[in-house]
């Protein structure tokens, strides 16, 4: 005797067959196709912390702000750095050093080099004081360039802007930078400035 066709194939299925002898597919108790399996259940994940989003903008700022002052020190010691000048005594070309545009276009390529650094700690929440360095170092090269050409400054205010915005989110994502300190000495510290507990 049969139960009736199987709802995959359409064969005939046996009395109280488990599943279809034909294509294999897993008949139910009354004859009837098997419930398809339940889906895990999807766990949402815990909102993003502000002060944590914070911290990420301020290390893409610094990155921004550092290769545009790279760009600029570059430029300027390219352009002002050096300069050939004729010695009316040696009758020749010399080399001079102008220290003005020397130490404006330094400083905007070693800001460069700890953008880069503070980046890294901003983006890995890891150093506080390394991640500030890097904005601080970006200000002290602009306003290093009045011993340069106090003009330029309006020319490089992005520069300006962009540490001063990334500083302002630093100081907002403070909390955040202390539980992690906390939580690497003793790891049983909860972590401060965290909306939700950490899912496990």
């Amino acid at each position: 005797m049969t139960d009736g066709p199987c709802a995959s194939c359409g064969a005939e299925l046996e009395v109280d067959a488990s599943f279809c002898a034909n294509c294999g597919t897993a008949i139910g108790a009354a004859g009837t196709m098997a419930p398809p399996p339940t889906m895990p259940t999807a766990y949402m994940r815990p909102p993003r912390n502000p002060r944590q989003t914070a911290s990420y903008a301020a290390g893409a700022m610094i990155l921004v702000s550092g290769v545009f002052g790279l760009i600029f020190g570059n430029m300027v010691l390219y352009w002002d750095a050096w300069d050939t000048q004729w010695d009316w005594e040696t009758e020749e070309d010399i080399t001079v050093i102008n220290m003005g545009a020397f130490f404006s276009g330094a400083m905007f390529v070693s800001a460069f080099a700890v953008s880069l650094v503070s980046t890294y700690c901003a983006l890995r929440l890891t150093r506080y004081q390394l991640a500030v360095a890097g904005p601080v170092m970006l200000l002290v090269a602009y306003f290093g360039t009045l011993a340069y050409e106090p003009f330029l400054m309006v020319i490089t205010v992005y520069i300006l802007i962009l540490s001063v915005v990334s500083l302002a989110l630093l100081y907002y994502a403070i909390p955040v930078y202390e539980g992690r300190k906390a939580r690497e000495s003793d790891p049983r510290t909860p972590l401060k400035g965290r909306i939700s507990p950490p899912v496990e």
